[in-house]
C-alpha cells in the first residue's frame, strides 16, 4: 500500500500542505514526488494539495511543488489544478509565482487539456500580453497552443500592437510571436506595426524591442519590408546611441543588398 511508503518517500504524506509553504519542505515534497515508484503516494500528495490551489499559486515554495506535481503525475491526478486554476486564470498568470505554474500547464499539459484555461487567457490576450509575468505565459500560449489559439491570439496583439509594443514584455511577446505564429499570421502583425505611426522608432529604446523588431523585418518583403527598413535609417543615429538600437543596426547591415532592401 503507498501509505506505507513514509519513510523511502519522505514522511510527507498527512502534513503536504504545510510543508510545501516552506523552503525545506517544499523541496521534500517535491523529492518525494520525483522519486516515489508507487503512483499512490503520488496521488495521495496530489489529494493533500486539493483545495489549496489559489494559496500555492502566490506562496514561493508551494508554487514549485504545483509544478512538479503537473510533471510527474498522470493527467487524471492533477486535473484538480488546471481545474483551480482555470477560475482565476487572468489572476494567477499576473502573479510572480503564479504565472510558473500556468506556464508549466501548458508546457506539460494537453491542448484538449488547458483549453479552457487557454480561451480565459485570450479573452485579455493584449493586456495580458504587455504584463511582466503574463506575458511570459502568453507567449508559452504562442509556442505550445493550438493553431486555432494562436491565430486568436496573434489578431489580438495585431489589433493593439501599438499598445503592447510600448512595453519591454510586450515586446518580447511579439518577438515570439513572430517565430511561432503561422506566416499569414506572422505577415499581418509586422504590416500593422509598420503602420503604427512612431511604433518603429520607439523599439531601440525598449528591452526586448531589438528583438521584436527584427523578428518582423524577417517576415516582411518587398515595398512593407522597404518601409520599415527606410524607417529605421532615417533614425541611424538613434541606433547607434542605445543597445538595443544597435542590434537592429547590426541586422539592417546584415541584410544590405538584398532583393527588399530599397
Amino acid at each position: 500500500l503507498g501509505l506505507l511508503a513514509l519513510a523511502a518517500d519522505g514522511d510527507v504524506l498527512g502534513r503536504v500542505w504545510a510543508l510545501a509553504q516552506d523552503p525545506a519542505g517544499s523541496r521534500q515534497v517535491q523529492r518525494a514526488l520525483a522519486t516515489s515508484r508507487d503512483p499512490a503516494v503520488r496521488a495521495a500528495i496530489a489529494r493533500e494539495l486539493r483545495g489549496h490551489v489559489a494559496k500555492a499559486l502566490r506562496c514561493p515554495h508551494a508554487n514549485h511543488v504545483l509544478q512538479k506535481l503537473v510533471d510527474v503525475c498522470a493527467p487524471e491526478e492533477s486535473r484538480f489544478v488546471i481545474e483551480e486554476v482555470v477560475e482565476r486564470a487572468a489572476v494567477a498568470s499576473r502573479h510572480r509565482y503564479g504565472c510558473r505554474v500556468v506556464q508549466r500547464l501548458f508546457r506539460r499539459c494537453s491542448p484538449r487539456e488547458v483549453a479552457e484555461l487557454a480561451d480565459r487567457l485570450l479573452a485579455d490576450a493584449a493586456t495580458l500580453a504587455s504584463h511582466p509575468f503574463a506575458s511570459y505565459v502568453m507567449q508559452n500560449l504562442l509556442r505550445h497552443g493550438t493553431g486555432r489559439q494562436r491565430h486568436v491570439l496573434g489578431r489580438a496583439l495585431e489589433r493593439d500592437v501599438a499598445s503592447v509594443a510600448k512595453t519591454s514584455a510586450g515586446c518580447g511577446t511579439l518577438a515570439v510571436a513572430a517565430e511561432a505564429l503561422a506566416e499569414e499570421d506572422a505577415v499581418w502583425l509586422a504590416r500593422a506595426a509598420v503602420e503604427a505611426p512612431g511604433l518603429l522608432e520607439a523599439l531601440p529604446l525598449v528591452r526586448h524591442g531589438s528583438a521584436a523588431a527584427i523578428g518582423m523585418m524577417q517576415k516582411l518583403h518587398g515595398p512593407d519590408f522597404a518601409k520599415a527598413y527606410g524607417r529605421f535609417c532615417a533614425i541611424e543615429k538613434v541606433l547607434v546611441a542605445s543597445r538595443y538600437g544597435r542590434e537592429i543596426k547590426a541586422y539592417l547591415d546584415d541584410v544590405q543588398g538584398s532583393p527588399d532592401c530599397p
